[in-house]
């Protein structure tokens, strides 16, 4: 650019001199001062006199406030850097005051106060410029910027548009991609920010990318995308395979897929990575108990969840159903006990203690657990388990017309039982039982009408 310039001049220059030294019959001359470097010398001088005559006062300011804008960035002590920004800002506002219109100022004075976090101050200048300013980059920061001072001023809907702009200004720009899909995320924009954050995963910024995939993780399982949310998750583990969310994340998808074992060993991962919650032994051990019938392994979980402090009524109750499966009655019936003295309303393990004292012939203590259990709440389980124990305890009584009372009352809880598809077989075999008890309990003492008379709750 200087050299056109240079040449601009000189041709300029030749044609004056010529004009003037031919009128004079000189042109001779003309040439020789030309060739002693005189020629170069005016160049100079008409040079220098030109930018003196353009110079602007204005721009010498700007220059110099700018200066101390640089350098307030550049300096490392605090103090050092409050008087350069002090300064700056009192220059750009001395220029302002001067040319009102005076952009590159405006835009400085907002940033200062951006990065000095006094936001409602910056919003009015960096609009004036994001409005008025003709660089389509200047407008675009500008308005990157105002978005910015709305979310800094928890003023999300109103960042939107500024942002957008900016988007639709400079595409390319990660940060305003990301920012704009960061703001949709925060207003549970899901499915604006999705795509925006989807970009953001494919551009050249790879933290931008790693936590974009960390935020699509778990927007795609919000809105149940579980193969999406699976693959982000790959992503992540392998540049982290020791993130806990991520673990856990897997795990449920896992779960979601019906893949046991590989959520048992996402679980695994979690534990071994030494921040796992309490629960997550409760987890695992649910999951070996109920989907792979591990009940050793799984109680092993349920004595760690324990040891952590993180057992609770469920993990008792848990803890006495792996136990009873594995006949264990005694012990199972220890936890059930445990279960309802956490929750005495955990009709649940209620029952299952009533169904443990029948097991081990305590049929007073069973009939009494499980009218507890009936009074929370009535069941099929919880009828055919009290039907079980009339058959068992009518034997105990010496009346017949007591023991026929026990096996009536026992068909009416078996009848109750078989509206359940899970005890029509079961309470059916129990009714015939019932039925050919109190066949060989009548005599003809008893009359028909006393056994008619008997009533059951």
């Amino acid at each position: 650019m200087l050299t056109k310039i240079y040449y601009f001049l000189e041709c300029l220059f030749v044609n004056i001199f010529h004009v003037f030294f031919f009128k004079k019959g000189s042109y001779g001359i003309m040439n020789r001062y030309v060739k002693m470097g005189f020629f170069t010398l005016l160049l100079a001088i008409l040079g220098f006199s030109l930018v003196f005559a353009q110079s602007d006062p204005l721009k010498e300011k700007y220059d110099f406030a700018l200066d101390d804008f640089n350098n307030a960035k550049n300096a490392s002590d605090p103090g050092q850097k409050d008087q350069y920004t002090d300064s700056a800002l009192q220059k750009f506002l001395e220029i302002l005051d001067e040319d009102p219109n005076y952009s590159p100022a405006r835009y400085h004075v907002g940033l200062i106060y951006y990065e000095r976090n006094q936001f409602s101050k910056a919003l009015e200048p960096l609009k004036q410029v994001a409005n008025f300013d003709s660089t389509v980059s200047t407008k675009a920061v500008c308005n990157f910027y105002v978005g910015m001072c709305h979310i800094k001023l928890d003023q999300l809907v109103d960042a939107l548009e500024p942002l957008q702009f900016a988007k639709e200004l400079d595409p390319k720009s990660v940060y305003y991609v990301y920012q704009l899909a960061d703001t949709y995320h925060k207003l549970n924009m899901v499915d604006k920010a999705i795509p925006l954050y989807e970009k953001v995963t494919g551009m050249e910024n790879e933290d931008l990318a790693t936590s974009s995939r960390f935020i699509l993780r778990g927007n795609y399982w919000e809105t149940g995308q579980y193969e999406k949310a699976f693959k982000a998750c790959e992503q992540i583990a392998k540049i982290n395979p020791d993130d806990k969310d991520n673990n856990i994340m897997l795990a449920q998808i896992y779960e979601k897929k019906k893949d046991w074992d590989s959520a048992i060993s996402a679980w695994a991962n979690v534990i071994m990575g030494g921040e796992a919650d309490g629960q997550i032994y409760n987890r695992v051990a649910s999951l070996l108990m109920t989907k792979k019938n591990n009940y050793n392994r799984a109680i092993e979980f349920f004595q760690q969840a324990e040891d952590k402090g993180a057992a609770n009524a469920l993990t008792y109750y848990s803890w006495g159903r792996a136990l009873h499966k594995l006949k264990d009655l005694t012990g199972a019936l220890l936890k059930f006990k445990k279960a309802v003295t956490l929750n005495a309303n955990y009709v649940d393990a209620v029952t299952y203690q009533a169904k443990t004292e029948l097991q081990l012939l305590d049929y007073d203590a069973a009939l009494k657990t499980i009218n507890q259990a009936l009074n929370l709440k009535t069941s099929a389980f919880a009828y055919a388990t009290r039907g079980e124990i009339r058959t068992k305890l009518y034997k105990n009584i010496e009346e017949p017309i007591e023991q026929i009372r026990e096996l009536k009352c026992a068909i009416v809880d078996f009848k109750r039982a078989q509206k359940s598809a899970n005890y029509k077989e079961f309470s059916t075999k129990y009714i015939d039982f019932c039925n050919q008890s109190i066949k060989l309990i009548v005599d003809r003492e008893i009359l028909v009408e006393d056994i008619d008379a008997i009533k059951c709750k």
